[in-house]
């Protein structure tokens, strides 16, 4: 209902309408209080009759109303004045931008006024987790003094969580369904026209089509329908201004045309890189620089941007390569030059030399990968592509680069041929699919380095990129004189970027760098290897014994004698630091160093985003993994990690989200399937059993944890036969994983106690007892095997025993060490109090869990049956409706 003039709506008076629309009506209201004229939306009556949706939309204008920018329009206020419900934003004097557009076409300096100050409102809002989502003409207001307003936020997204997922502002009943289009067709970025969340890019794609408008007086895609505007925006390239206006710069049209971007990853990453450009460009000595026509060039954007503005700021600007909305700080990737991917060279050798041809590929990667002035795609995103039907085009898209490096390699042995390898790469454009070089080379064994230090250095000339004094040697080196030592590194190599680890691949890959080192003593990056090795089956506890971590030690050792500050070195050294040592401080330090050396690493990132989550800093390690996943974006492993730190985090929507993302990218790797069925156990309990059951069918059933996994699915499924029966086949049977080492006999007492036959139970709680006991003698510093015997012993009734087994379980790897490992000692200590009876210190124990991040909930508690003799007990009810049903 249309309120008249000196209608009251709380201390304001009603003075003029102003306009309204789908968002509300608008009036000139009068503040008493504050003696100032303000401008009141009345909200639509569908919002202020549904407390749920007026409720969050009043929380949503708070969030808002902290926005503090001069290119936003400022939130005074929000109330309701019987079932009228209001906000109250500062009074503008002037006219819309769309007002200003239907009269001609603006200079371009003061487009590039009101373009730089919408950016830069945009770079403050979306610093505070909001994205407008429909930004228009329509929702720019030029006041009389010449300021740009951003306005409208009606359809933006608030609530920016560590993973940088948002929810969607009130008005609409329930948030945003998957798949519908939010926006003003003829701005929307193609994201948004397929239904897909949009981001902070997507503003950026919205200012692009105000700026063109602003410049040339007509709408970027606007075509005669809207669904063929739609298609516009998802196909047509967009003009080019210069083309209809000579005077405007070309660098400004390289600057529409990279916010114009298809492709979210190749825009502008953030709105305050799209304001230092237009900065730029509007600067008076900057005009004299960059007054090139740029003609039908500009469809090379990711390169004719990048040496634009280049030019422009001498090379200050940066484009991030982060592909998230937000800008993100302190994890961030590398600075961004010209964006490269190698792609798998093809072996054509036999298949024995496979190993030979990725160590080829890995090495001319790394050798790019040093230098700042080019940023290099990860190698298991690049690996995605090995025997891939999908054109150059495609690939490009896909991995977000500008060029692609592929080639051939073949090895020919023998007496006739003696060591003789060809190498024939082939650096691509994407952007046309022209081949800018290609090469032949065939030489030698001995000049393998030589000639891949030689093919770097073509890239990089063919790049047109100018390397800094620091970097010159980087794509130099010979790391050993022995090409057979060199042949056993490259074996080892090959064997530990095997996307599945085995034990039996690990130990052969251990042999490989100690042949290596053996036949040259001197080889720092063997050595280097060869101490991330060992390390890592210490922290995953295949072998924790005092010589395992002997050698490993022994091996850092002899790299740091060798080259102390070698990247690789310092990268292994930060593994040995948080692996064997547990010195969170000192990874650090390690892996700082190493990044220094290693910029475009995303082994770097991925390491420190480990440390961070081990030592429960999980915001951080949530940033740092999705730092590495955007360099990696191919790579499902780095898409797994950032799915299990959700899971922790508790946040279960991202984290499916990331496993499934995962399937997608590496649908053969067992963890991602896994890690799908772990979250939902989490979040859904025994409503997400159907769904998780599907997940786990994607795990191979000779994976290491195939039975640990459907064990739990059954018995949580209420199947315990089934459960009971996959252990009892083979009872002597162990199962070794990184959170538990138990028999088999072991997880069948368990269920068989929690159902109530005590007599068969105890046969199983005595079978384990035997194994744990002489597992406890032999590995006495192994902490699983503490707390599982400390199980048994609860099963039979031996309390002191028990208890003193499980605490010992939980001091060998303390949560304050291992956050998230350390946990299944505490949750063992449970079971061990809830077999015991001893219902209060069993509940203390799952609350400690319940309130720090973790894969315990209340959904998990409920659908596991060890924890049914618990209740009914008030104290356990408790802990539902205190960390919810």
């Amino acid at each position: 209902m249309a309120l008249t003039r000196g209608s009251r709506l709380g201390p304001y008076e009603v003075l003029a309408p102003l306009g309204a629309g789908g968002m509300g009506e608008v009036y000139r209201a009068r503040d008493a209080r504050l003696d100032r004229d303000v401008a009141v939306k009345v909200l639509p009556e569908a919002v202020a009759r549904d407390p749920k949706r007026l409720a969050r939309f009043e929380r949503e204008a708070k969030a808002l109303a902290h926005l503090s920018h001069p290119a936003i329009l400022s939130i005074f206020d929000f109330g309701k004045e019987g079932e009228t419900a209001y906000v109250v934003t500062e009074l503008l004097e002037g006219a819309t931008l769309r007002d200003r557009l239907g009269r001609e076409a603006l200079p371009w300096r003061r487009a590039v006024e009101i373009a730089t100050a919408l950016a830069e409102g945009l770079a403050s809002a979306h610093s505070a987790g909001v994205v407008h989502r429909d930004l228009k003409p329509e929702n720019v207001f030029l006041t009389r003094d010449g300021r740009a307003k951003i306005l409208d936020f009606g359809l933006a997204r608030t609530g920016a969580g560590p993973g940088g997922v948002l929810e969607t502002l009130s008005l609409t009943p329930s948030g945003t369904t998957p798949g519908t289009i939010l926006g003003t067709v003829g701005y929307m970025a193609p994201e948004q026209v397929r239904g897909e969340p949009a981001d902070a890019r997507s503003d950026v794609f919205a200012l692009g089509c105000i700026l063109f408008e602003m410049l040339t007086g007509r709408r970027a895609f606007k075509r005669d329908t809207a669904t063929e505007t739609m298609t516009a925006i998802l196909k047509e390239p967009v003009p080019e201004v210069t083309l209809s206006r000579g005077e405007v710069p070309a660098e400004l049209d390289c600057v529409i045309g990279h916010c114009l971007e298809k492709d979210p990853s190749e825009r502008f990453q953030s709105a305050s890189d799209l304001a230092f450009s237009l900065r730029e460009v509007a600067k008076p000595a900057a005009r004299a620089v960059g007054r090139k026509p740029v003609g039908k060039g500009r469809r090379l954007r990711t390169a004719a941007v990048t040496l634009a503005v280049l030019l422009l700021a001498a090379g200050a600007v940066i484009f991030s390569v982060r592909r998230t909305g937000a800008t993100r700080r302190g994890a961030a990737g590398p600075a961004a030059g010209e964006r490269i991917a190698v792609l798998p060279f093809e072996n054509l050798g036999g298949s024995d030399d496979a190993y030979f041809a990725v160590g080829v590929t890995d090495e001319i990667t790394g050798r790019l990968a040093a230098l700042r002035s080019v940023s290099v795609v990860s190698r298991a995103s690049a690996f995605q592509y090995a025997g891939s039907a999908k054109s150059t085009r495609e690939i490009a898209g896909e991995l977000g680069v500008s060029y692609l490096l592929t080639g051939t390699v073949r090895w020919a042995r023998g007496p006739a041929a003696g060591e003789r390898v060809r190498i024939t790469p082939q650096l691509i454009r994407s952007a046309d699919d022209t081949s800018l070089w290609s090469d032949v080379y065939e030489f030698d064994m001995d000049d393998i380095f030589s000639v891949q230090s030689r093919i770097a250095g073509e890239v990089v000339s063919h790049l047109g990129v100018a390397l800094l004094d620091d970097e010159r040697g980087a794509r130099a080196g010979r790391p050993t004189g022995n090409l057979d030592a060199y042949q056993a590194f490259l074996r080892g190599r090959f064997l530990v970027r095997q996307p599945h680890f085995t034990l039996a691949t690990w130990l052969a890959a251990v042999d490989d760098f100690e042949r290596a080192v053996a036949l040259d003593p001197d080889f720092a990056l063997a050595w280097a290897e060869l101490t991330r090795a060992n390390a890592r089956l210490v922290y995953l506890r295949y072998d924790i014994t005092p010589e395992r971590r002997e050698r490993s030690q022994k091996a850092l050792d002899h790299a740091r004698g060798l080259a102390p500050d070698a990247p690789e070195v310092r990268l292994a050294a930060g593994y040995y630091r948080l692996w064997v040592e547990r010195d969170p401080a000192a990874a650090l330090a390690e892996f700082e160093a190493a990044s220094r050396g290693m910029p475009s690493s995303v082994e770097v990132l991925s390491a420190k985003g480990e440390l961070y989550r081990l030592h429960g800093d999980w915001p951080k390690a949530l940033e740092t993994f999705q730092a590495a996943a955007a360099l990696s974006p191919r790579d499902g492993s780095a898409m797994i990690e950032v799915a299990q730190t959700c899971w922790c985090m508790r946040l279960y929507p991202e984290a499916v989200d990331g496993a499934d993302r995962a399937i997608e990218l590496a649908p053969d790797q067992a963890w991602s399937y896994l890690a799908k069925a772990f979250v939902l156990w989490s979040w859904k309990g025994r409503d997400g059993l159907a769904d998780a059951r599907t997940a786990l069918e994607g795990v191979p059933k000779d994976h290491e944890w195939a039975d640990w996994a459907w064990f739990y699915q059954e018995a949580f499924e209420g199947r315990s036969a089934e459960a009971i029966g996959r252990m009892e086949a083979k009872p002597e049977e162990w199962i070794r994983n990184k959170i538990q080492a138990l028999p088999k006999a072991l997880l069948a007492a368990e269920l068989y106690a929690a159902s109530g036959d005590t007599a068969v139970a105890r046969k199983g709680f005595e079978a384990a007892r035997r194994l744990l006991e002489r597992e406890v003698l032999a590995v006495p510093e192994d902490g699983r095997y503490h707390s599982s015997l400390g199980v048994a012993y609860a099963g039979l009734g031996l309390r002191e025993e028990a208890v003193r087994e499980g605490q010992r379980g939980v001091e060998l790897l303390p949560m304050s060490k291992d956050a998230v490992y350390g946990a299944s000692h505490v949750i063992d200590l449970a079971h061990i109090y809830t077999l015991l009876g001893d219902t209060e210190k069993a509940v203390e124990q799952l609350e400690f869990l319940l309130s720090r991040p973790g894969w315990v909930s209340a959904p998990w508690l409920k659908a596991n049956p060890v924890w049914r003799p618990l209740r009914g007990d008030p104290r356990f009810e408790a802990l539902f409706e205190k960390y919810g049903d």
